[in-house]
């Protein structure tokens, strides 16, 4: 907003209509407004793209199917990816189940699965070097029935690992456990930027979350959160 200052004259003070004034001894400038712009990878532009899709075909079903959803969702509550138990409506079921399949590459559906929880999936680490992101396993056995959603931080400076704003849903892992495995391309191609240390700074904290996911009825449980640094001499 502007202010417009009366002292034997007229002097516009602020920003209006996309244009900023300023006074400096020179006098007036006029000049555009600069506009912040964010930027997305291509993948997480396609994802949100597809889920708005799906969120489409919400109102595609009719009265009937809309209603077997919303009294599925009467009877199962919902533990998300951070622990906390949830209510969701039938609409929320329905574009959460739906986006899991998608990211799994399976079909959508138009009717509520049997209920069926995931399996407890096995314990893994993370290395970090300049070059390369390896999950690492640890211990723990096979889990046939379920999958692993892979979320990743970008680079972050914080001590504390990133904010969970920060993560991007990065890879599905059918089969687990996994061995020593690389991440980087897929890391890279999330977050639309070059892992190695020469790019950004190279003293950071990366953090990755596991959601397992039920192969069955794809419903997710709470994630395990595992947050690395690099520190490089």
């Amino acid at each position: 907003m502007a202010r417009i200052l009366y002292d034997g004259g007229t002097e516009i003070v602020g920003s209006i209509g996309g244009l900023t004034f300023q006074r400096n001894h020179a006098g007036t400038i006029v000049k555009s407004r600069a506009k912040i712009l964010k930027t997305l990878s291509l993948k997480k532009s396609v994802i949100q793209t597809d889920f708005i899709g799906i969120q489409s075909l919400w109102y595609q079903l009719n009265y009937d199917q809309k209603t077997v959803w919303n009294n599925f969702s009467l009877l199962h509550q919902k533990e998300n990816m951070w622990g906390q138990t949830k209510t969701l409506t039938g609409f929320n079921w329905f574009c959460m189940l739906n986006y899991n399949r998608y990211s799994l590459g399976s079909p959508y559906i138009t009717t509520p699965p049997i209920y069926e929880i995931p399996e407890v999936i096995p314990n893994y680490n993370l290395t970090l070097d300049a070059n390369t992101i390896i999950l690492k396993y640890i211990s723990g056995d096979a889990t046939p029935n379920t999958a692993i959603m892979l979320f990743s931080s970008s680079k972050t400076k914080s001590t504390s690992g990133p904010a969970r704003k920060t993560l991007r849903y990065t890879l599905p892992l059918m089969i687990t456990p996994v061995i020593d495995f690389d991440l980087t391309l897929y890391w890279e191609s999330t977050h639309g930027i070059v892992y190695n240390s020469i790019s950004g700074f190279a003293n950071f904290n990366i953090q990755i979350l596991l959601v397992p996911i039920n192969k069955n009825s794809f419903i997710s449980a709470s994630g395990t959160s595992i947050v690395k640094g690099l520190l490089l001499p």
